[in-house]
Order: structure tokens, then sequence, then C-alpha cells
């Protein structure tokens, strides 16, 4: 209910629908306001009912993911300063026919991975 929907572009079912048709680049889904800038995020999709087409995910518009098959996929972003902080899914070059579930945009927070320099407790022979 909170997505703002374009052109051959539906909610039903608990999927995201796409018809195609529009050109390349009109079918979309945003919902605004999703992302801070500057911060890492994981965003994982289920694609299903493949038919044709690309599907782009994307955190704004430069930070995204094209695929053309079934499948469930993962990946990783930072929101870019200067880009929109919308969560986008629209056909791409080629017009999709398909759907899209099981959306998760995830903001990655935590401990980052370090690496202890301190030789005070080495043993040298």
């Amino acid at each position: 209910s909170d997505w703002t929907k374009g052109t051959g572009a539906t909610i039903s079912g608990g999927k995201a629908n796409f018809a195609g048709g529009g050109g390349a680049y009109a079918s979309i889904l945003t919902q605004n306001s999703v992302v801070t800038t500057s911060q890492n995020y994981k965003i994982s999709f289920e694609v299903s009912n493949f038919v044709s087409g690309q599907v782009v995910v994307s955190i704004g518009f430069n930070t995204q993911l094209t695929v053309s098959a079934n499948g469930s996929y993962v990946f990783y972003g930072i929101a870019q300063v200067g880009d929109n902080t919308n969560f986008i899914v629209r056909n791409g070059a080629s017009n999709f026919i398909g759907s899209i579930d099981n959306v998760s945009v995830k903001e990655v927070t935590g401990d980052q991975p370090r690496l202890n320099y301190d030789i005070s407790n080495w043993c040298w022979w």
C-alpha cells in the first residue's frame, strides 16, 4: 500500500507483478524515503513467474542489481550522496514480465571486522 505504481506494475497476491509494456524503464514501483544516504544496505528479493525482460532493483538510481531469471537474489550497496532515498523496482532495458516477492531492505550496522596488530603477546621463539 506504500508503493507508487507506474505503468504495467501491480501488486496482488502478495507479489509485485510486471506486465511489460510502456517501453524501457517505464514499469516501476517506488517507495519514497526508505534509505539514508551514505548508509550500507543489504537488499534481497525473489523473482518468480519470469517470462522475459529484465528487472532492476535499486536504492536510489545508482546502486542496483539487474536480473533476468527466476531465483533469489542478494546484493549490498551504499545509498549514494546526491542520489534519491527511494527504493525502486522497475523494468530494465527489456520490458520485464514476471513477479517480485520477499523484498527486504536492511541497513547493515554493527561491528566491522577488525585485525589486532598488538604484538606484545606474540611468542618469537
